[in-house]
């Protein structure tokens, strides 16, 4: 069995609903995700304001919240190339908690929505983007960059000591999605409370959060 048909089998584990929001990403959205450029591109004489409007703009679309950190090709996957940008828009989305718990087919299907949600999310923030005349292009799981390193820089939560991102209002039940960009988005500062929250609340031998941040930091 290839690759392929090991994927195919794996996918007919899933519920309906699940398939249908994973042939959406696939075939519809994820073609989508580079943005056409307006050629008229818009003068922008405060990117500070810009910045906030493209924020709200992305709550408007779904996401639960909204950040912006300078680009770091460290976190570029090592299969794929990095693009000529400067920015990245990060942003989270939470998830049903009442579908999270089931452990079952609601959480698989609960899962896939988001993942469909963020991508639809990342295409029509880019599209908005590129009508000021700027490129931009979406990043579902399948694109150039690692969220949870850029979610972090953008400022949206804390690094757990279980490797995924922790926000201060939404806890770790959540999804995140990456836009990246060639603006000059005012860009946003790390957050440092989660985490430490949690290393009061469950010690460990394997470092505290202030290493965590180090490392990244060290990376970039």
């Amino acid at each position: 069995m290839g690759p392929q048909d090991e994927s195919l089998a794996f996918r007919a584990q899933f519920p309906p609903a699940a398939n249908k929001y994973g042939w959406l990403q696939r075939e519809v959205l994820f073609p989508q995700r580079t943005a056409p450029v307006n050629p008229n591109k818009s003068e922008v004489t405060d990117w500070a304001a810009l910045t906030e409007h493209i924020k709200e703009y992305a709550k408007s679309l779904g996401a639960d919240d909204v950040g912006i950190a300078d680009m770091n090709e460290d976190f570029t996957f090592t299969d794929r190339d990095p693009l000529p940008h400067t920015r990245v828009i990060a942003f989270a989305m939470n998830m049903k908690y009442d579908s999270m718990a089931d452990i079952g087919q609601a959480s698989q299907t609960e899962v896939h929505r988001v993942y469909f949600k963020m991508l639809d999310v990342s295409v029509q923030l880019a599209r908005y983007i590129g009508g000021f005349g700027y490129q931009a292009t979406g990043h579902p799981n399948q694109g150039e960059y690692a969220h949870v390193p850029f979610a972090y820089l953008a400022g949206l939560g804390e690094l757990g000591k279980h490797g995924s991102l922790i926000s201060p209002t939404l806890g770790s039940s959540i999804r995140l999605g990456l836009v990246s960009t060639i603006c000059h988005w005012s860009s946003m500062a790390p957050r440092t409370t989660a985490s430490t929250i949690c290393a009061r609340g469950a010690p460990s031998a394997h470092g505290s959060a202030p290493q965590t941040r180090s490392l990244l930091k060290r990376r970039s």
